[in-house]
């Protein structure tokens, strides 16, 4: 077995750890993870850095480490899992694990199913139209089939993941790990395992040396030792934000993935009379629009993410974060044997595509260096 793990580490903690065990019972003669670099689906800068998670990973049973470019890694559920598939595919994975509440993959069949049939899009369009945003339109769609209570967060990428192998008739097989005793969101600590969301929430509110067992030691230290910068990040990129959008013209803004009219009057509408980054999340949020969404809206318009850069096409490049010697032997055979030419392990080599996608990709790394002073490294980590 080739194994492939999609995730955000966001940070690492022992909930992945399981998943990673659990996943070298089948004795794989590799593990492969497809993660999300700097930006995260919650619109947000990592809450460590790629390259610190591409170590912890490496150091905790991933033999091969490949980014999500940033493009795909801060965007819906759709997005997200398509373009992460897509690179397992192209790394020769032949079965993905991943986490969901349930571990019934039948019963997600069942549900893919429902949502394939007219009924279920007749369903799905009243609730839009009644105004429901797109998340809770689908919940309450289900709901009347019954099957609301699988529409939570990691059965629903279990599900676009398991979408896109089926209709790109990709050669990998699913296999879930059921989540163990916390979900993607919870606030509970249960035999020593919490969500990264309640990790998050921990050292928020200083109570991360108290909750220290949650996590592998070397995340708790840097963890522990994040800098006072961070937290001042969100207030000056919305001060970008806020300069770009009230100066730039309103049909280039338009061309933004996601931009609905509707979210583009409202963004410039709070833009103009918010001060500070919470108080304008906080003005933004309504029925139609969560915080997540509003978030990844602020990052998709200062790195100039269009609608033509989201359109369903193969990857461009592969960038390899850092790989053992198990990764290494891979490498060799895809690059060497298989003659795959889209895996690079210098971002060097990748700049001299000079393709939109790839300015787009160095957007990232200055606004990461503006906003945290940390600049980007270029090669991959060799274990």
């Amino acid at each position: 077995m080739r194994a492939g793990i999609v995730a955000e580490y966001n940070p690492f903690h022992n909930g992945h750890l399981y998943q990673i065990a659990e996943t070298g019972k089948y004795d794989p003669e590799l593990v492969m993870a497809v993660i999300s670099g700097d930006f995260v689906q919650r619109g947000e800068f990592s809450f460590i850095d790629k390259w610190e998670k591409t170590e912890i990973a490496l150091n905790n049973g991933i033999d091969l480490v490949i980014e999500l470019p940033l493009y795909y890694s801060l965007q819906n559920a759709e997005v997200f899992c398509r373009e992460a598939v897509k690179i397992l595919e192209y790394m020769e994975a032949d079965t993905q694990i991943f986490g969901a509440e349930t571990g019934d993959i039948n019963k997600l069949n069942e549900v893919i199913q429902m949502q394939n049939t007219d009924s279920y899009a007749r369903l799905l369009k009243k609730y839009l139209k009644n105004g429901e945003s797109y998340s809770v339109s689908h919940h309450k769609a289900l709901s009347e089939f019954g099957m609301g209570d699988f529409f939570l967060s990691n059965n629903i990428l279990a599900m676009e993941y398991m979408k896109t192998i089926r209709e790109k008739g990709f050669h990998i097989k699913s296999h879930i790990v059921e989540r163990k005793s916390t979900g993607y969101n919870e606030t509970e600590i249960t035999e020593n395992i919490t969500s990264a969301s309640n990790i998050r929430k921990i050292y928020k509110e200083g109570r991360l040396a108290e909750n220290q067992n949650v996590m592998p030691e070397e995340v708790y230290n840097i963890i522990k030792s994040k800098a006072e910068e961070d937290s001042k990040a969100e207030d000056r990129l919305y001060e970008l934000f806020r300069y770009k959008i009230l100066t730039y013209e309103r049909k280039e803004l338009g061309e933004i993935y996601d931009m609905s009219e509707d979210l583009l009057n409202r963004l410039l509408h709070q833009a103009s009379r918010s001060n500070t980054y919470s108080s304008f999340t906080a003005n933004m949020k309504s029925r139609n629009f969560s915080v997540s969404r509003i978030k990844r809206s602020i990052l998709n318009v200062l790195l100039d993410i269009k609608e033509k850069d989201m359109q369903d096409s193969e990857p461009e490049y592969v960038r390899v974060l850092g790989f053992n010697q198990r990764g290494r032997e891979h490498l060799h055979r895809l690059i060497k044997t298989n003659k795959k030419e889209k895996i690079y392990t210098n971002w060097k080599d990748i700049e001299k595509l000079d393709t939109r996608k790839v300015k787009t990709e160095k957007n990232g790394f200055l606004l990461k260096e503006l906003m945290l002073k940390r600049k980007e490294k270029l090669n991959s980590i060799i274990k």
